[in-house]
Formats: structure tokens, C-alpha cells, sequence
């Protein structure tokens, strides 16, 4: 068992547009990211390879997918994602540090690493 202690692993990207992403536990059939992104940031508008959960653990982050209104999202809310949707998040009115835990076939993990 591998055990992680969330808030005390948090990397912000310091003088970017965009945020921060570690791999905490990548492995065959899944992989957990941890995301820190500073007020104003965003993860760039791309597509999900594989199903995902998002938990947000601190902050208030808008999160549009597929170019539809953005949906507000805060501390202990989970977003629920399918293959193939298209995600864009941005960090609004603070920092904000979120858990994205994602399955499927190595393949498709592997094309996630394109966006981290």
C-alpha cells in the first residue's frame, strides 16, 4: 500500500498561465494526478482518454466540459467524467488544488501524459 498525505505534496507553477500536475501513483490500469493551480490558472481545453473523478480538495475552480457553461466547483465536490468529453478548468477567486483519478487500458493513460 502506497500512501500519500495530499495537501502537504502540493507544487504550484509559479509565473504561468497554466497549473501544476504531479503523478502520485501511476500504474497499469489507473493513474492519480494531483493538480495545483493558482488564482486565474486554467488546464488547458483537452480531451479525457480515459474515464476520470475529479475531487476537489481546496479552492473554488470552474470546470467547462465539452464548451458548455462552466460548472463551479469546491472543496469535497466530485465531477464525474466520460471518455472522449473535453475539459478546460480555471481557477477563480483563489488557488485551487484538485485530485484527478484516472482508469482504462495503459494506452489511453499513456496519451494522458500529453496534458500534464
Amino acid at each position: 500500500m502506497d500512501h500519500y498525505r495530499l495537501l502537504e505534496t502540493i507544487e504550484f507553477s509559479e509565473g504561468t498561465e497554466h497549473g501544476h500536475a504531479v503523478a502520485l501513483h501511476p500504474s497499469a490500469s489507473s493513474r492519480t494526478l494531483l493538480f495545483a493551480l493558482h488564482e486565474g490558472q486554467t488546464i488547458k481545453r483537452h480531451c479525457v482518454h480515459s474515464p476520470m473523478h475529479i475531487i476537489v480538495l481546496r479552492g473554488l475552480g470552474e470546470f467547462t466540459v465539452d464548451g458548455q457553461t462552466a460548472v463551479p466547483a469546491g472543496e469535497s465536490s466530485l465531477l464525474v467524467l466520460d471518455l472522449g468529453e473535453m475539459i478546460q478548468v480555471r481557477a477563480n477567486g483563489s488557488d485551487l488544488v484538485f485530485l484527478a483519478v484516472l482508469r482504462g487500458t495503459h494506452e489511453q493513460l499513456e496519451t494522458t501524459n500529453e496534458h500534464v
